[in-house]
This record gives C-alpha cells, structure tokens and sequence, in this order.
C-alpha cells in the first residue's frame, strides 16, 4: 500500500494584513500555521491531519505515524531524519524520499548506467548515513533527464527498479492537490470567522 506524507503552510495574516507583522530585519512573517497530512495513494482522502505552528519542522509528524509492514511511503525532502529512516526499515517499511543536497553519506557501491547513445541515464549507490551510534544504510538513485535536472531521490528499498522508484516519488505529487483544497477551506474558513 503506498502512502503520502506533506505538509503546507497557511499564512494566516498574509491576506489581512498584507506587509503587516513582518521581522524588521528578516521581514519573514511570524503568523501562520502548518498543515500536516499523511494520505493512502489509493483512496485519495488524508487519513492523518494535524495542525501545528508554521515553524513546526516537517520531519515532526514522522515520529508519530507508523505504518503496516511492507507499506511504502513517499516524502519531499523536509522529512529526511536518519533516525527515523533506521525506525521505518526496522519495521519494515519502505521510504521513497527527494534527497537534500546537504546531507553526509559515505559510498559503499556505485553502478553508472548509460544508454546506447553513451548518455548517463542513472547512478544507482548504496550509502550509509551515520549521526553518532546510529548508521542506516539506503539506496541512492541520481537520475538525469535531457530536458531536466537530475532528480536524486533515496530508499531503503533496494530491490524496485529505478522506473518503480522514480514512480512512486511522482505519485506522492497527489498529496499536493488534496492539500490545496485544504488550504483553501481552511483559509476561507478563518477569514470569514
């Protein structure tokens, strides 16, 4: 079963107090809320949401979900937690995440992949991730279009193929439009309040 998991922001004062309540030196806004959703690909409807401050990191509602084993479970970048990665391998959860550009990993096995026009189509690289006692070894799939950057995106499942991996993280995209919609009930609503 493939699950989503995003979060949205909703700039509460944005469309009241348009410039209003802004840092005088960062001139980021103070006001707002975050909306996290965890959904089933299959039914379209969140199954999980909860409300927090806009300043709630997103990798927060990680800790709280645990799925069925063998479920597989598509994130954006904001999510990425070494612990939590190890806790969802541990229970036999697949993750299919976007990598951050940032993030330290030692390369214990790379295979470069290239078509008949001797073009690069993907890196395949099993990486280990280390924070202290704690290691996670996952898979790092680098995937080059013509047209398009590279998309980087890591699992731990090392048997789909990059086709099944690059599809399932495209298919967390589903979890946008479904948070859209509660945005926008959810602004509307605090505005006519």
């Amino acid at each position: 079963m493939l699950y989503m998991m995003d979060s949205t922001t909703i700039t509460l004062l944005d469309n009241i107090l348009k410039g209003v309540w802004r840092h005088p030196k960062s001139s980021k806004k103070k006001g707002g809320m975050k909306v996290h959703t965890v959904m089933k690909y299959h039914v379209g409807v969140p199954m999980v949401v909860q409300l927090t401050s806009a300043a709630k990191p997103d990798h927060y509602l990680l800790k709280e979900v645990h799925l069925p084993k063998d479920s597989t479970l598509a994130l954006d970048r904001g999510y990425i937690d070494i612990t939590q990665f190890q806790r969802l391998t541990e229970e036999g959860v697949c993750y299919v995440t976007k990598m951050k550009k940032n993030f330290n990993y030692k390369v214990l096995k790379s295979t470069t992949y290239v078509n008949p026009d001797g073009h690069v189509t993907h890196i395949d690289q099993k990486v280990l991730f280390t924070r202290g006692e704690l290691t996670n070894e996952a898979r790092k799939v680098e995937i080059f279009n013509e047209k398009k950057k590279p998309v980087v995106l890591l699992t731990n499942n090392f048997e789909f193929s990059v086709e099944d991996i690059s599809e399932i993280y495209h298919l967390r995209w589903a979890i946008e439009s479904v948070q859209t919609a509660q945005t926008d009930f959810s602004t509307s609503f605090l505005l006519r309040r």
